[in-house]
């Protein structure tokens, strides 16, 4: 009878007595294909086919500045009074718009959208800053003008 876990190994009437054999079998007249790893023909092994390149995806022409944006936004929003948020914000946006245009590498997107909202959140904080500390250095000057 059996052990009772799985399919039994009972041969197959129509393999001639052998036990079922596993895969797919070749057909005839389609060669074999070769395993991974296995080199082309006219190739050896670590040599890339034509169009490709040592396993590090394609290149584009110019080197993402994503995380330079991004750096440039972070510290412009922790450190610097948001003023150097403005410049990750145009940093963030060149970035996209060569990814969108195919320059560099759109993996990148992320990080650079990224940037460019940091940099926007920044440059708002900025601008509410300076008309804040503007407004109250004029009440100042007209409250001492006005006193004084």
């Amino acid at each position: 009878m059996g052990s009772g876990f799985g399919p039994q190994d009972t041969p197959d009437p129509t393999a001639g007595g052998q036990p079922p054999q596993f895969g797919v079998p070749p057909q005839q007249g389609v060669p074999p294909q070769q395993g991974f790893g296995q080199p082309g023909p006219g190739q050896g092994f670590g040599q890339p086919g034509p169009g490709q390149g040592f396993g590090y995806g394609p290149s584009y022409p110019e080197a993402s500045q994503a995380v330079i944006a991004l750096v440039v936004s972070i510290v412009g929003l922790t450190t610097c009074c948001g003023l150097v948020c403005p410049v990750g914000w145009y940093l963030g946006s060149k970035e996209m718009e060569a990814i969108d245009a195919g320059r560099r590498d759109p993996s990148q997107r992320g990080m650079a959208n990224a940037a460019k909202i940091i940099g926007i959140i920044g440059t708002v904080i900025l601008v509410l800053a300076v008309l804040f500390y503007g407004g109250l250095i004029i009440l100042g000057v007209a409250g001492a003008a006005a006193g004084g």
